[in-house]
């Protein structure tokens, strides 16, 4: 069993990995004006350090409305403690935006948050 202090070093080396600069944006739902609501992302979002995995996990074809598109998942692990949900967004300092699938991160040993997030746009 690892002792508190042991287990906050290992938290702090974790943390290092984190090697860029992202926005969570959380998702909200705002009225489109015809009777409906449509999700939104507002500014200005929660601020994280962030490292996207060098490859994807995986790449699908999926339909959206008439049109096949490819579709590409992949890991981003950021610090630990961070509130993010499907479908949340995480915007890197490049552009690229990414839309969470779904939160991985085991729970034993919580080190870092990791999520499936498919690249949306950049």
């Amino acid at each position: 069993m690892l002792s508190t202090g042991e287990l906050a070093a290992l938290q702090a080396d974790f943390a290092q990995l984190l090697d860029e600069d992202a926005v969570v944006l959380t998702a909200a739902l705002a009225p489109d004006g015809k009777g409906h609501d449509t999700t939104t992302w507002p500014e200005p979002g929660t601020a994280v350090r962030a490292h996207r995995a060098d490859r994807p996990v995986t790449t699908l074809e999926t339909t959206r409305g008439s049109r096949v598109v490819s579709a590409t998942s992949w890991y981003i692990s950021l610090p630990r403690g961070t509130a993010v949900a499907p479908p949340d967004r995480i915007r890197f300092t490049d552009g690229s935006v990414y839309e969470v699938q779904a939160v991985v991160t085991r729970k034993t040993w919580l080190f870092l948050v990791r999520v499936q997030a498919e690249q949306v746009a950049g």
